[in-house]
């Protein structure tokens, strides 16, 4: 055995991960190489050492940083469920205050203000222009239609003419030939 493979097992040994064979075989090589043996010996009395000392405790504001941070976060329900019931009373007593400002503000009066009996002619007019303008684009829409029938008639009435001029052209043609 040499002194990198003494070294490797020897840490296994100190944990107790060697088989029977290494352990005898680690042991025959210690006994033969001095500067194995001392780093063995250093070895398991620092292991020795470690396993002695008392572990480390963490202080008591370490501890209570850890847990502070470890518990969650209160969501917002939570933080107004915590309120005090007058503060909810209060709060709702103001909602209903606005509200009720609100409502008395907005709310459409019974007699006709003469602003909203303007807005309602004008209402009237916008809908009645806007049937006027309906019945004028009907009423074009059927002209270009008829236009586009009488153009298709017209082109297919000149294609036919053409056609008949050739046949005409073509027969004269064919006559002066007897």
């Amino acid at each position: 055995m040499n002194c990198e493979r003494a070294n490797e097992l020897m840490m296994l040994n100190l944990y107790g991960e060697t088989t029977a064979a290494e352990a005898v075989e680690l042991e025959a090589h210690l006994t033969l190489c001095v500067k194995c043996r001392h780093a063995a010996e250093a070895a398991r009395r620092s292991l020795e050492e470690f396993r002695r000392a008392p572990s480390p405790q963490p202080s008591r504001e370490t501890i209570n940083a850890i847990l502070e941070a470890a518990q969650p976060r209160p969501r917002l329900w939570e933080v107004f469920g915590r309120l005090r019931p007058a503060l909810w009373q209060a709060a709702a007593v103001v909602l209903i205050a606005l509200t009720v400002s609100v409502a008395v503000r907005f709310w459409p009066s019974q007699t006709a203000s003469p602003a909203s009996t303007t807005l309602t002619a004008v209402a009237k007019a916008v809908v009645e222009s806007e049937a006027a303008w309906e019945s004028q684009v009907d009423a074009l829409s059927e002209r270009i239609q008829l236009a586009q029938a009488n153009a298709t008639f017209d082109s297919s009435l000149d294609y036919r003419i053409a056609g008949l001029r050739d046949t005409l052209t073509q027969s004269r043609g064919d006559s002066d030939r007897f």
